[in-house]
């Protein structure tokens, strides 16, 4: 399926020759002004603005402003950024870099972050429509490499869409060789559940009709493993479970995506680790041919998820919330009681706020389970208890 680059005007992020516009759009917007006085204390707008507008290509946008921003975020944030497999990857080949999804924009930012400052190609980013939530954030994504995922859409319109996207993805990575992010799953895993959606897998190789696995490795896939110390929206995540659980109306808007994106990048996140695994590549057993489709999509999906395990960096929190939710001591030589202490606290303190109608118990034992998760999904994967 050959679409010219017209045909994905409505999803493709900006190109060199739309970064004036959106960067004069950007200079006259309140909110961005607000933002950069957020970002940069001793922010000088006319010094600020006269810079900013010497901009005119999407890497001249990365390798000053958005990694200016991102340095701010991990001073301000983050007590360690760390990153494992990055020597590994090729700086000439493109990859699918398929990832958990924690955060809504620093999962993927954090991530090329860290492909910039070793001298690595920055991924396009796949966004859902959802979080294009005002004209600010919308040049800001575009400008930054993001394309568009619509949500929602209605059933007659979902293949085609479908097929819309999976030839997109195929043109960025096997045509132009441009690297993209995409999350393992539609939305973050607030449960902290990580699970690769067999659906996503079929969008990837809807366009291989004569050889669906021919079209599923020659997209490089890559499985990322994105793991924080702390989530800061640990417990928004929790009330919105507990209202779909209990029946409490819960509606999401593009207010709380927009909260949300704010409190992942002003939020204490402790350590973060990103593990990049090693790409899916084909064998004997995975290119079966008498495999079916369906089968054979899941046996990858499986796959994928058993490297994100396997490399998730398992922090004190999540072992803390493994012991207290189980009930056992079976991590409790990884950390200390002052430390189970502290983040029991931790937990407690950000619940006190919410109404009374939230069980405070029950929403207790929800934020345990999103950090055990990732404990128990590495056990299957065949960590050992710690001696």
């Amino acid at each position: 399926m050959n679409l010219q680059y017209n045909d994905y005007n409505e999803i493709r992020p900006y190109n060199d020759l739309e970064v004036p516009y959106a960067i004069g759009e950007l200079v006259r917007d309140t909110d961005f002004i607000t933002f950069l006085r957020y970002l940069f204390p001793n922010f000088n707008r006319a010094e600020f603005i006269r810079n900013f507008k010497t901009i005119s290509t999407v890497y001249d946008f990365q390798a000053t402003f958005a990694c200016a921003a991102m340095n701010v975020v991990i001073e301000r944030t983050i007590e360690s950024l760390t990153c494992s497999g990055i020597e590994h990857l090729d700086k000439n080949n493109a990859y699918l870099f398929l990832s958990n999804h924690r955060d809504i924009v620093l999962d993927s930012s954090l991530m090329n972050f860290l492909l910039f400052e070793n001298g690595l190609q920055i991924s396009q980013t796949a966004i859902g429509d959802n979080l294009f939530v005002s004209p600010m954030v919308t040049h800001l994504l575009k400008l930054n490499k993001s394309f568009t995922v619509k949500r929602n859409i209605p059933p007659r319109a979902f293949y085609t869409y479908s097929k819309q996207l999976s030839a997109y993805i195929t043109d960025v990575i096997v045509e132009k060789n441009i690297s993209i992010w995409l999350a393992q799953r539609e939305g973050r895993a607030k449960d902290g559940d990580d699970k690769t959606q067999y659906g996503l897998l079929k969008m990837l190789v809807m366009n291989g009709e004569k050889n669906f696995m021919d079209a599923f490795f020659k997209l490089h896939i890559l499985p990322v493993a994105v793991s924080y110390e702390y989530d800061p929206c640990d417990v928004m995540k929790a009330v919105e479970l507990y209202a779909h659980t209990n029946d409490i109306p819960y509606q999401k808007t593009p207010e709380k995506d927009f909260r949300s994106m704010l409190t992942g990048m002003q939020g204490f996140k402790g350590r973060v680790h990103i593990a990049f695994g090693n790409q899916i590549v084909e064998n004997k057993t995975q290119a079966d041919s008498d495999c079916n489709m369906n089968e054979w999509l899941k046996k990858m999906a499986e796959i994928i998820d058993a490297q994100i395990y396997a490399n998730y960096k398992l922090w004190k929190t999540n072992y803390i919330a493994y012991d207290i939710l189980v009930k056992s001591s079976a991590f409790s030589k990884q950390y200390t009681s002052i430390e189970k202490k502290d983040f029991i606290s931790y937990v407690n303190k950000k619940l006190m706020d919410l109404p009374k109608e939230y069980n405070k118990e029950e929403l207790f034992r929800i934020v345990l389970t999103m950090y055990a998760n990732p404990v128990k999904n590495n056990l299957g994967s065949g960590l050992k208890e710690q001696d």
